[in-house]
């Protein structure tokens, strides 16, 4: 039987990288002597610096490099089939199961870690502090509020794939402490980026800047966490024009998963951690909040069951890292095995733990043509070992206050 096979390829990002001197060809718009805006602000108290001001501008950030990055290493897994996914079989011989076994392991996308090397790692720290340095240079609260959006996601979602790509392999990056000049802290808490002076930690970014100055629930699908459980990361960057429509796409995938919610034999809604953690910010009578939000985005087969919950109660995450082989280094398979399966001879070099991923990804993408979910063709591409060579303003998300 054949299965979805996936590209895997990565980019020379250290030469499409913007170096801080150049930074400014970054920009595009009526910049006007903007670096001296973090002057004028400089005696303003951490996180006020980053409230959005009322502003008339155009201007834009180009996004083009982190496209590339995520178009290369991002495997979409399709929507959920709301299957849960039995305990993988172990290989011949032994017991012993490497890779993914979570029964959410087929949900949402995963990033390719485990074929990372030096050279584009580096590079991926390059172009986070040149993130850094456009928003220092060029006052951030004087673009438009949904360009604002779409650079914090962005820096966030690209510090947490730079991160866990410094020390992968790893199972749990919510796990994970960082040293950032001498001092030892949590994944989400240490001060890895520096913007105008302040230092910030993801969480800071997330709940500090856009949860208290952006008030729409669906901002909470724009941040990936690098772990299953999170909202997914999508194959391209957050812009100005796309950003309401990413993250209602986001809403809508998390929201119909296992990981969003699920009813219990006891008719609880059971909802993800994320939902009491993120979701606090949003929903000060939360039962009745979120369960009105989860009505906004909830599918026709899912939305009987939502409505059969008695209550809603934050119960699971899966915290196990969003790649394909299970936060190990993948092992290269036997070159010297026979076997009479073209599929195998064809996929000698791809270690069994993505393959098997894979496999079951194939499974799925099954189910999902058969229920009509995708169409005959979605989800195919191909296994390749190659280097890749390399809107408006009005909107209904960042307008609001």
């Amino acid at each position: 039987m054949w299965f979805k096979q996936i590209a895997i390829s990565i980019p020379i990002l250290l030469m499409c990288c913007v170096s801080p001197a150049s930074a400014q060809s970054s920009v595009t718009g009526n910049v006007n002597s903007i670096g001296s805006v973090a002057l004028s602000t400089a005696g303003l108290d951490g996180f006020s610096q980053f409230v959005p001001q009322s502003t008339n501008n155009r201007r834009k950030l180009d996004y083009t490099v982190f496209d590339d990055i995520l178009n290369d290493v991002i495997v979409d897994l399709g929507p959920s089939t709301r299957i849960w996914q039995r305990k993988p079989d172990s290989a011949i011989g032994t017991r012993i199961v490497t890779g993914h076994k979570s029964p959410l392991r087929l949900e949402g996308r995963r990033v390719t870690f485990s074929v990372f090397n030096d050279e584009f790692n580096e590079g991926l720290t390059a172009y986070r502090q040149d993130l850094e340095q456009i928003a220092t240079d060029y006052d951030i609260t004087q673009f438009p509020r949904k360009e604002q959006l779409a650079f914090w996601f962005n820096l966030h979602n690209l510090t947490v794939i730079e991160q866990i790509a410094k020390v992968y392999p790893t199972k749990r990056p919510r796990n994970l402490n960082v040293d950032v000049n001498g001092v030892t802290t949590n994944f989400h808490d240490a001060k890895i980026m520096n913007i105008k002076g302040v230092p910030l930690s993801l969480r800071d970014i997330r709940e500090n800047i856009v949860y208290k100055n952006w008030r729409d629930p669906n901002v909470i699908y724009g941040f990936f966490h690098g772990d299953i459980g999170s909202p997914a990361i999508q194959n391209y960057a957050y812009t100005a024009g796309r950003v309401d429509d990413m993250l209602k796409q986001n809403a809508e995938e998390f929201v119909n998963s296992l990981r969003g919610f699920r009813l219990s034999r006891s008719t609880t809604g059971q909802v993800s951690e994320i939902y009491e953690t993120e979701g606090a910010f949003f929903f000060p009578d939360w039962q009745s909040g979120l369960r009105t939000h989860l009505l906004t985005h909830v599918n026709p087969v899912v939305k009987p069951d939502l409505l059969k919950s008695a209550e809603l109660k934050s119960t699971y995450y899966e915290d196990m890292i969003a790649d394909l082989a299970g936060g190990v280094r993948p092992r290269i398979r036997n070159l010297a095995a026979q076997s009479s399966n073209p599929f195998d001879d064809a996929n000698r070099n791809i270690s069994p733990e993505i393959l098997r991923i894979l496999r079951e990804s194939d499974r799925k993408f099954q189910i999902l043509r058969q229920r009509g979910v995708i169409g005959p063709r979605s989800g195919t591409v191909s296994i390749k070992d190659e280097e890749t060579v390399d809107e408006n303003e009005e909107g209904s998300l960042a307008n609001r206050p």
